[in-house]
């Protein structure tokens, strides 16, 4: 049965760890999230969606509630949390195909990935190339070191990832930090 984390928006499942196994693994290789953590994971239960949000996932395009669901989210952790200290966009390079430009001027030409302060710009671009998993990743209490000179994995407070081809959610944080997003998330653990 569907368990709607977010009323109004999107209707969402959770998802098990035996779904999320190649996307587990990805996410260790890109955040390591600092402390004692748990995991909860979402999914867009595409049976609940309307008919144009369906028809639009069928053609490969980004239903407009997804993609409020997660600028609702940054908004969040950019300006309302008062726990969510650095957030930050943790992007992969290669969706774009090119570096931006303030990667360019801080020279790093040697990840795969760039770490900027977390801009609803920068997410909807990132949110333009949902194709793959951990493409990015929602992150905070990241080390300001890790905005000019980036290493893998990127070591936060918490992060929320994009699994399932993007078409599902990834929070790896501590009790206390997955309690405050438990609007976005819901509050079920991954077992």
């Amino acid at each position: 049965m569907a368990k709607e984390a977010f009323s109004g928006w999107i209707p969402l499942v959770a998802l098990s760890a035996n779904l999320l196994d190649r996307d587990l693994q990805l996410s260790g290789k890109l955040v390591q999230v600092r402390g004692s953590i748990q995991s909860t994971a979402q999914m867009v239960d595409y049976d609940a969606l309307n008919t144009l949000e369906r028809r639009l996932l069928d053609d490969g395009d980004l239903p407009p509630s997804w993609a409020y669901w997660w600028l609702t989210l940054a908004a969040e952790l950019s300006y309302n949390a008062p726990w969510s200290e650095c957030p930050a966009l943790i992007v992969h390079i290669g969706q774009s195909g090119t570096q931006s430009s303030l990667g360019n001027l801080l020279g790093w030409g040697t990840s795969p990935y760039q770490v900027l302060p977390l801009m609803v710009e920068d997410l909807c671009d990132a949110l333009r190339h949902r194709s793959s998993s951990a493409g990015f990743a929602l992150a905070w209490g990241v080390n300001g070191d890790d905005f000019s000179h980036p290493v893998l994995p990127v070591s936060c407070r918490g992060a929320i990832l994009p699994v399932v081809d993007g078409m599902g959610a990834l929070c790896i944080a501590t009790d206390e930090d997955r309690s405050a997003l438990r609007t976005w998330m819901g509050d079920e653990e991954i077992e």
